[in-house]
């Protein structure tokens, strides 16, 4: 570079240096912002149900046959009785539906009774039937202090059966042959069987049952 003195030169190539290193700088320390997600994950709805309709909970094909109402227990809870039948179509071992009677007003969950017969949660066997009585009583107040105390009422009465073990994956094919053929479903969303509310007036005017059995169990 001709006509440029040599301490010019220096001073320009520090220059052009220093600002490199600045724009380097620059990129190198920034910080990518967090990704935040919005997303939230809810319950799927209840899905309805009926009496006498089949529904089927993770495999587990459920049917109310009937619904009655039971002797009170011996702390004055109002009852209902339940025929239930189900039939493990997930080709493994599984249990039965949870089932509890819910109501609008708010509530601590219902209690199942002892003398049932058949048992929400309990164990069934692959293409295994269960059919038998589960006696179902009155949701507790909310208060824990209260929770020997029933609900005074039960407005727009509800069976609500969950799943009562873990997920089932699906069928094999032999337990659907000896389901008569039926694949099973993994749906594990809640069903809601509408109770008659005279069953729930003729429930609380029950008198309070003599057998000593007739206490919680679940």
């Amino acid at each position: 570079m001709q006509g440029v003195t040599p301490t010019l030169r220096v001073r320009s190539w520090r220059w052009l240096l220093i600002g490199a290193a600045a724009t380097l700088g620059s990129v190198g320390c920034s910080v990518p912002k967090a990704i935040t997600s919005s997303a939230t994950t809810t319950a799927p709805p209840d899905r309805d149900g009926a009496i006498g309709a089949p529904f089927e909970i993770d495999g587990i094909e459920t049917v109310v046959l009937g619904v009655e109402a039971y002797d009170q227990s011996s702390l004055g809870f109002p009852r209902l009785r339940v025929l239930v039948r189900t039939e493990n179509m997930s080709g493994r071992a599984s249990d039965n539906p949870e089932v509890e009677l819910r109501c609008d007003e708010p509530s601590a969950p219902s209690d199942w009774y002892a003398g049932t017969s058949w048992q929400p949660g309990g164990a069934i066997g692959a293409a295994e039937v269960r059919q038998g009585e589960v006696i179902v009583g009155f949701p507790h107040k909310p208060a824990i202090t209260a929770r020997q105390y029933p609900l005074a009422t039960c407005t727009s009465p509800i069976l609500r059966f969950t799943p009562g073990g873990p997920a089932v994956l699906g069928t094999t094919e032999a337990s659907k042959g000896a389901s008569a053929g039926r694949a099973s479903t993994t749906d594990r969303s809640a069903v809601a069987v509408p109770v008659d509310p005279s069953l729930i007036t003729a429930a609380i005017n029950r008198p309070r049952g003599a057998d000593p059995l007739n206490e919680q169990a679940g």
